[in-house]
């Protein structure tokens, strides 16, 4: 009896969390974004793109938690995500940047290390992951990230900036 009560609760769980999805995600589309005008939700959803990018609308989702400041909920967002896709190096770059925003450090810098090794080239990773060693007093370190940064990417103010805090900390 309790082998059922489990599935069934799991079942539960499974399904609270997709009306969750789906509520956030009418909550997106309702609000426009640039693939999809407000009022379009109904066509969006039924479109091949929706079927076809769940990952993608995952994501969507928990960037927009994270940019509202709903941390906790980003978090296990980006974490649902990469279970199903370990190697999502967006959601690894996310998940570290919630990560350091909720002072969880140690958590932050492995999950860039992996973004890093996914995507070598990025300007942003470098950036965020600067701005971690910044938080921890580790202004070398970050000085190194920020001027990788503006070398993968020369216009790319936010790191031009943290560059320059870096340099007056040292």
């Amino acid at each position: 009896a309790s082998v059922a009560s489990a599935g069934e609760a799991s079942s539960k769980m499974l399904r609270l969390s997709s009306i969750s999805v789906l509520i956030l995600l009418a909550a997106l589309v309702t609000s426009g974004c640039a693939t999809v005008r407000p009022g379009d939700f109904g066509e969006y959803w039924k479109s091949e793109e929706a079927r076809a990018k769940p990952l993608d609308n995952q994501l969507a989702l928990a960037r927009l938690c994270e940019r509202r400041g709903e941390l906790d909920q980003s978090r296990s967002m980006y974490e649902s995500i990469l279970k199903e896709a370990p190697q999502h190096a967006e959601a690894l770059h996310r998940l570290a940047v919630v990560s350091t925003r909720q002072e969880r450090f140690a958590e932050a810098r492995g999950l860039f290390a992996e973004a890093a090794k996914l995507q070598p080239k990025s300007a942003e990773v470098c950036n965020d992951r600067g701005y971690l060693h910044l938080l921890k007093n580790d202004y070398a370190a970050a000085e190194q990230d920020f001027r990788q940064a503006t070398e993968l990417k020369a216009n790319y103010p936010a790191a031009w900036t943290n560059l320059g805090l870096a340099l007056a900390q040292q």
